[in-house]
């Protein structure tokens, strides 16, 4: 038994340069697929960051685009706004000046005055504003 024990204590002396070697490579190759790997995922996340910031620049551009024309569409509904109170005025006067008088004249005029009409005529009266 003591001589299997010195016969492996010898064989592990002997080969513990190559045992160490051996160590030291695999450690090394274990490095290296690990650099790799990282390389790779280092290469994908520059390719995605560059993707992302064309994506980001294009939507950026579409934004400033599309704000630009919510300004003028914005103008636009203030300038319809400003020419319906234009004309919504000038049909309150019109309204005042034509049809107030003319009402006004139905309104007092005389039974006798009041006679038989044509249902047409009397609807085509009566759908006037």
């Amino acid at each position: 038994m003591m001589a299997l024990i010195k016969r492996a204590a010898s064989f592990l002396w002997s080969n513990t340069g190559l045992l160490l070697a051996l160590a030291v490579a695999a450690w090394i190759g274990y490095q290296a697929l690990r650099i790799g790997g990282l390389e790779r995922s280092l290469e994908r996340a520059q390719a995605n960051h560059a993707l992302l910031q064309a994506n980001r620049d294009a939507w950026q551009g579409s934004s400033e685009s599309l704000a630009r024309l919510l300004v003028q569409e914005v103008e636009l509904r203030m300038q319809a706004q400003d020419a319906i109170a234009a004309l919504s005025e000038q049909l309150r006067q019109a309204d005042e000046e034509v049809y107030t008088p003319l009402r006004q004249a139905i309104r007092h005029a005389p039974p006798a005055d009041d006679g038989p009409v044509a249902p047409v005529l009397r609807a085509a009266i009566a759908g006037l504003p």
